[in-house]
């Protein structure tokens, strides 16, 4: 095989060496594009980083608490982070002891009297200089006729009533309805007579409820006045 006339002296350039060099130049550009977005990728997140100066420790930006935590890089450091020494630092003082005060055998004290915003006394005091009038708790409220109740009134004192001679004497038997309201300290007030078989019985029937104890009657956890009726029977045959 001879040359064409006028390619004396040119080198010979065919499809082999075009290739080789095809694949030299693509893979150089290939590398040259990664170098490229790793420095753009590292060069933003050091920028989001500040180097503290320490061997093997990076401080990162505070975000809400104002204090730099280190980071050791050292995986197996990661159990001992401490806050750094430039975060906040508090001071405490240190607590000094005070001896009890020691009070003056002659030292006058005040009158256990309270004094209301307006200046009356209360508590069982005397109004002063303060002015203004002793305040006297009110007494319980009569109960309507129907009052509701969780719990009626419970006797924790009975006192049986005194049988009259005269009854005794007649052989003379007979019961007495009262009527009246226990308050919110269990005491029973306003006792009447509601029915009677015998006069004689009703008067000792009232001095002893009179002296009767209650358990007061309860509503919405707290304690009620309340209206009850309760029979005295008078028997000889209780007598005995």
């Amino acid at each position: 095989m001879t040359d064409r006339p006028g390619s004396a002296g040119r080198p010979r350039y065919g499809a082999i060496e075009l290739k080789d060099s095809m694949q030299l130049y693509w893979m150089t550009g290939l590398g040259l594009a990664i170098a490229i977005h790793l420095a753009v990728v590292f060069s933003y997140k050091l920028a989001g980083v500040t180097d503290s100066g320490e061997t093997g420790v990076i401080y990162v930006r505070p975000v809400h608490i104002g204090v730099y935590l280190p980071l050791p890089i050292n995986p197996d450091l990661r159990t001992s982070i401490n806050i750094a020494e430039r975060g906040v630092k508090r001071s405490v003082g240190t607590p000094v002891p005070v001896p009890d005060p020691i009070a003056d055998p002659g030292q006058e004290l005040a009158p256990n009297v309270d004094f209301t915003p307006e200046g009356t006394a209360v508590n069982g005091g005397e109004a002063g200089e303060y002015g203004g009038e002793i305040k006297i708790p009110e007494p319980d409220a009569v109960p309507p006729p129907f009052q509701p109740v969780e719990e009626m009134p419970k006797i924790i004192k009975r006192v049986p009533p005194v049988y009259p001679e005269l009854a005794i004497k007649a052989n003379l038997e007979g019961t007495v309805y009262l009527k009246f309201w226990v308050d919110k300290e269990g005491n029973p007030r306003d006792v009447s007579v509601v029915q009677s078989t015998a006069d004689i019985f009703n008067e000792p029937a009232i001095t002893a409820a009179k002296q009767f104890l209650f358990i007061p009657a309860y509503m919405n956890a707290g304690p009620v006045a309340v209206w009850i009726t309760m029979p005295f029977r008078f028997r000889l045959a209780d007598r005995k």
